[in-house]
């Protein structure tokens, strides 16, 4: 008796077993999945600890995200744009670190924000908080228009109805700072509006034994340490007009005999 139903309870776990692959099988057949077309990949943000460039960057940037801070209190006006440049090594490798507007315009919380963008980013590096934490984010093919690329981004934390909040996107690119002229690096920050209501913020640094050559003094704020030179411009100074900010730096001479 005790061995027929030894047998019987055998025979049973056998079959749940069967039965159980066969459904993980089914549900992988037709469970559904993102089409191949769509090239749909999740990326995690690097962190800074053991990516020596991203440290040395992010010490420069969480520096210029604190002043413009200060400077949205002190200006009384709201911080809209940041846009920092970080020559990595010279003459022209740089990281582009640039604010975007995640904005919630329905009633419910969001947590995912997603934007497009032409091409694959194949130099993106990632999207961070303000205050340097590493987000995740989804990128897949525009089927509506091959060329372009959708990326969605989880935010750190859930954006509440009618609230926006600045994140930083981050490239690595040896096309922003041209090097035509021998010994000099030439880099455009973008344009400085003057917005009475909003602040825009541009920064740049370049490691030493570079330095800087030719820039707009106006509201230019420049400091020496830690063998970088960082420069900052504001849209605070009185009357100022719109302006394009380009900045012109002298290379060592062994980087471009």
């Amino acid at each position: 008796m005790l061995r027929d139903n030894w047998k019987l309870l055998v025979t049973i776990l056998v079959t749940l077993i069967v039965l159980a692959l066969a459904g993980l099988r089914f549900k992988r057949a037709f469970a559904p999945q993102a089409p191949a077309a769509l090239n749909y990949v999740q990326h995690t943000s690097p962190g800074f600890t053991f990516n020596a460039d991203l440290r040395r960057a992010w010490k420069s940037v969480a520096a210029f995200v604190a002043q413009a801070q200060r400077e949205e209190k002190a200006a009384l006006k709201k911080l809209t744009q940041l846009s920092f440049v970080h020559v990595s090594r010279l003459p022209n490798e740089a990281l582009i670190w640039d604010s975007l507007e995640a904005r919630n315009p329905g009633f419910e919380t969001l947590r995912r924000v997603e934007r497009s963008e032409p091409g694959a980013p194949a130099k993106l590096i990632g999207y961070y908080t303000l205050d340097g934490q590493p987000l995740t984010y989804d990128t897949k093919t525009d089927l509506r228009n091959p060329r372009q690329t959708l990326t969605t981004v989880t935010l750190a934390a859930p954006l509440g109805p009618g609230k926006a909040e600045l994140i930083f996107r981050v490239l690595s690119t040896t096309a922003r700072i041209t090097t035509n002229t021998p010994g000099k690096g030439v880099v455009s920050l973008g344009r400085l509006p003057a917005n009475p209501a909003e602040l825009h913020a541009l920064g740049l640094a370049v490691p030493q034994p570079a330095s800087l050559a030719k820039y707009p003094t106006i509201g230019a704020r420049v400091q020496n340490q830690e063998a970088l030179t960082t420069i900052i411009w504001f849209n605070t100074e009185p009357d100022s007009a719109p302006r394009q900010i380009q900045v012109t730096f002298d290379l060592n001479r062994s980087l471009h005999p």
